[in-house]
């Protein structure tokens, strides 16, 4: 998969960045990518492995990017068990130390990222702003691990300890009346 990447280091940057003017490459994360391959979530992830240290797990928006939910984020926020030494990584990397129950991490690929449902959890959590856009991401996550808003606010309200819980409460609720608005079943494919 990696060899679909053309990165800085097999190209001068400003044949890469003509190219990328020309339409020939496009940016995928850190890396490039020729514009007839589709964008996959083995490649979103494979380009953040590049920058991401091993071990470590994407998570937030970053995640959401992976798993196809979301833009491309500026900013590539990732989490450090505790057994992971300290590692610093280029500017745009934010890693924190947190510990993930291991149904909280998938691996796409070689890249660890926080699963679908703990993905849509953290939004709910950690963006300031929610609109719709983030809605329909929280809803997307959701139904692909085959779980409804509500089966999902059941979960988060038997948690003990989750920071911001009656947020994420409102935040679910809020998704679930969206699904309902829209006329379709909470989990849909």
């Amino acid at each position: 998969m990696l060899t679909s990447f053309l990165l800085d280091s097999r190209m001068p940057r400003a044949e890469l960045m003509a190219a990328r003017i020309d339409g020939d490459v496009r940016s995928i994360g850190s890396s490039y990518l020729p514009t007839d391959v589709p964008s996959t979530p083995e490649l979103r992830a494979a380009s953040l492995g590049l920058i991401v240290p091993r071990g470590v797990v994407v998570e937030g928006r970053a995640a959401a990017w992976v798993h196809g939910v979301l833009p491309a984020p500026s900013c590539i926020v990732a989490g450090r068990p505790v057994s992971i030494r300290p590692t610093r990584g280029p500017s745009s990397l934010v890693i924190r130390q947190v510990t993930y129950p291991d149904d909280d991490v998938a691996h796409v690929g070689t890249t660890a990222v926080t699963s679908a449902v703990r993905t849509a959890l953290d939004l709910a959590r950690q963006e300031s702003a929610f609109d719709l856009r983030l809605a329909t991401a929280v809803a997307t996550l959701l139904s692909r691990a085959g779980i409804d808003p509500a089966r999902a606010r059941t979960a988060v309200s038997d948690r003990t300890g989750m920071p911001y819980r009656l947020l994420v409460l409102d935040r679910l609720t809020a998704v679930e009346r969206l699904a309902r608005d829209l006329g379709q079943p909470p989990v849909t494919r």
